[in-house]
């Protein structure tokens, strides 16, 4: 915080901003802080490795050995964390690069192509619109029967909507899920928040992945708190860092308030809530 600026100056100021973030909570949380606001920490998901080490590394040794004509990929953290397993086996890191160079490559949101990008691998595509209906309309324009197409999944999420296309495209597919979402609070920190919502005490509440979303509504409904959840909500805004989380929220019936409109990373999105508190 800027110690010659008075905190009344700071654009969230008197603001109480709940954030369930888990692996950049520091980051994130630094970031509100610095523009002023209080911020309610509720870690709700935590990611792990897959504990299936062998179908992990099976399948890289495959993509390594003959790279499939097409690879998926969803996330940046999946890339870091097939990068993790190599690193732990005695598999080969040049042969992957290698391979992710030799294969057309889309990848969906900005977080996977800058995951890939510092490998040096550049996507052929990366869909504007990044949800698996952007990947759709893409695939939609080439040929896929007969083709070898490798998917990396977000963490163990079955995204049976691509499959299924795939499938009825004729592609032969490889589907790989380097990392899984687990609890990160106690089901008790979790209530602790939908009371906090409830009460009004939340300005904003920041929501960074589709996992954060389902848990935290998840628990509502099965600690009879779901009435206090929607009470609350409707009383706080809500903050997304991307379409996914947006879609994720819209089939639950609610509605985003703020969103970065292009740019789905941390400092766009605090920068969109400080706009929204300023108009």
């Amino acid at each position: 915080m800027d110690p010659a600026r008075p905190d009344s100056d700071l654009p969230l100021a008197g603001r109480r901003v709940a954030l369930p973030e888990t692996r950049e909570l520091e980051v994130l949380e630094g970031l509100f802080q610095r523009r002023g606001a209080e911020v309610f920490r509720c870690p709700l998901v935590g990611i792990v490795d897959s504990p299936d080490s062998e179908a992990v590394t099976g399948w890289l040794e495959e993509f390594i050995d003959t790279p499939p004509d097409l690879l998926i990929v969803m996330t940046g953290e999946g890339v870091r964390r097939l990068l993790g397993f190599i690193g732990r086996s005695e598999l080969s890191h040049a042969g992957f690069i290698r391979a992710l160079k030799a294969t057309q490559i889309v990848a969906r949101g900005p977080k996977s192509v800058r995951a890939l990008r510092v490998l040096g691998a550049s996507p052929a595509h990366a869909p504007a619109d990044a949800t698996t209906d952007g990947i759709v309309r893409f695939l939609d324009g080439i040929e896929l029967r007969g083709k070898r197409v490798g998917v990396q999944r977000y963490g163990d999420d079955p995204n049976e909507a691509l499959m299924r296309y795939l499938e009825t495209r004729g592609a032969v597919s490889s589907v790989v899920a380097p990392y899984r979402y687990v609890p990160a609070s106690a089901d008790d920190v979790i209530v602790e928040l939908i009371d906090e919502l409830a009460a009004g005490t939340i300005d904003v509440i920041v929501f960074t992945s589709k996992t954060q979303v389902e848990r935290l509504f998840g628990l509502a409904a099965k600690s009879g708190k779901q009435a206090e959840l929607d009470a609350g909500l409707e009383r706080t805004r809500i903050a997304a860092i991307g379409p996914i989380v947006v879609q994720t929220l819209a089939a639950l019936g609610w509605q985003c308030d703020i969103a970065p409109p292009e740019r789905n990373f941390m400092k766009p999105l605090v920068a969109e809530v400080c706009r929204a508190y300023s108009r």
